[in-house]
């Protein structure tokens, strides 16, 4: 299998990983459409960040399914994965800012 057949499989992959992390932001990002924050302000900055990084973490899978060479395919591969941590990181501080809501 050629570098850029395994690059266009792992792009593939990379970028349900990426759908899934979104989804769940989405519905972190729907609930306080019904229910607004106390911070809504900080939670729009992450969801800010948010839309960025994923569209960083997508451009990063497009260079991936163009690398020539192998080190090109490692390096784009490495930044995509940066960029997947981030977002977790991103959609965890959504729900945590969601969770520690006061009640009331």
């Amino acid at each position: 299998m050629s570098a850029t057949s395994l690059g266009d499989s792992r792009s593939a992959l990379y970028r349900k990983q990426i759908e899934n992390i979104a989804s769940n932001m989405r519905k972190l990002i729907s609930q306080t459409l019904l229910k607004p924050l106390f911070d809504m302000a900080r939670f729009t900055g992450v969801k800010e960040t948010f839309l960025k990084t994923e569209n960083e973490a997508y451009s990063n899978c497009t260079d991936l399914d163009a690398a020539h060479s192998i080190g090109d395919e490692d390096s784009a591969s490495d930044a995509v994965m940066d960029s997947m941590t981030e977002l977790v990181h991103l959609k965890n501080d959504a729900r945590n800012l969601i969770e520690k809501e006061p009640m009331g």
